[in-house]
């Protein structure tokens, strides 16, 4: 069966370049119809983004939106639910930038207020799927080996034990204060049976 591609550029605002590599791309897969439905079911909802179809200027960018509606469907449906991952840098820069997200500008102390347990669990699971987006899209376009991509997941286990860490010391030190050994020495800190505790003397 002929593949039929919707239009691209009048739909969606794409450049003739980024819907010629994207149509390329899905050609090159089994069931290229049904792989350009469920993009253009994310892509739609992607509009709410103020120059949504720019995210797509690169080649590479296209080209790896259509491997991940192949290879990897549930992150697809992660990035449906959450365009606005576009603006943090999922799919810019996959061949010239790092390969590990930085940690979402509105969560640091001086430019948001102390998160709550969900609103921090909420955010490390947004920030974790946007990097296993970014990870899974370098990989498929070979712009990173299984090695690049290990150790990507260990930066990306680090800094996610990192951020649970601190959060769990600011949430303590907003209820009992923070602990210390005499004016101007921290208590130190320590990890007993899997729980973040603070400790003194």
């Amino acid at each position: 069966m002929t593949f039929s591609p919707p239009d691209w550029r009048n739909r969606f605002g794409w450049s003739a370049a980024a819907a010629g590599s994207f149509n390329e791309a899905l050609s090159a897969l089994p069931d290229p119809g049904t792989l350009a439905e469920e993009a253009a079911a994310f892509l739609q909802r992607a509009t709410e983004l103020e120059g949504a179809g720019s995210y797509f200027d690169d080649p590479d960018a296209t080209v790896a939106l259509a491997r991940l509606c192949y290879a990897a469907p549930f992150l697809l449906g992660h990035l449906s639910r959450h365009p606005r991952a576009l603006e943090a840098g999922v799919l810019t820069g996959l061949r010239s930038g790092g390969g590990l997200l930085p940690w979402p500008a509105g969560a640091l102390p001086e430019t948001a207020s102390f998160l709550d347990e969900t609103g921090q669990m909420l955010l490390m699971r947004r920030w974790k799927y946007d990097n296993y987006i970014r990870l899974t899209a370098r990989f498929l376009l070979g712009a990173a080996d299984a090695g690049d991509t290990c150790r990507t997941l260990s930066s990306l286990a680090d800094g996610l034990i990192r951020s649970a860490y601190t959060h769990a010391f600011g949430s303590l030190a907003l209820r009992l204060g923070i602990p210390l050994r005499k004016v101007g020495q921290l208590a130190g800190d320590s990890v007993l049976s899997g729980k973040f505790v603070l400790a003194g003397g």
